[in-house]
């Protein structure tokens, strides 16, 4: 470090200062490093969370339309072939989009696994 007033010169030699600075500036970039995995990390949650909406907003209108298909076979009290080949296909179109939801869920969370006990 120097010092210069008018006509003097000062040189102040501080290596340990120098030393303290250089090990704080590395700190603060590991700081922001670790900042930035975070933010990653947090991004990539919001990305899951959205994409889980998006797909859940489908189930959704699908099992509606299906609610509302039920409703009105139900209505009837005995069922034409044509009636129940259309439930039959109800059924299974309800199962393939059970089966979906379960799979998005199982997906995006995972069960928690109890420790194992220690003998």
């Amino acid at each position: 470090m120097k010092l210069k007033i008018v006509g003097l010169t000062l040189t102040v030699e501080c290596p340990e200062l120098e030393l303290k600075l250089d090990k704080i500036l590395k700190k603060e970039k590991e700081i922001m490093a670790s900042l930035d995995e975070v933010k990653a990390l947090v991004q990539n949650g919001i990305d899951k969370i959205d994409a889980l909406n998006t797909a859940l907003d489908g189930y959704r209108d699908v099992v509606a339309t299906l609610k509302t298909q039920l409703a009105e076979l139900q209505s009837g009290a005995v069922l034409a072939p044509a009636v129940q080949a259309k439930v039959d296909d109800i059924m299974s179109t309800l199962t393939v989009q059970v089966a979906k939801i379960d799979e998005t869920f199982v997906e995006n969370f995972p069960p928690d696994v109890p420790p194992i006990p220690e003998a």
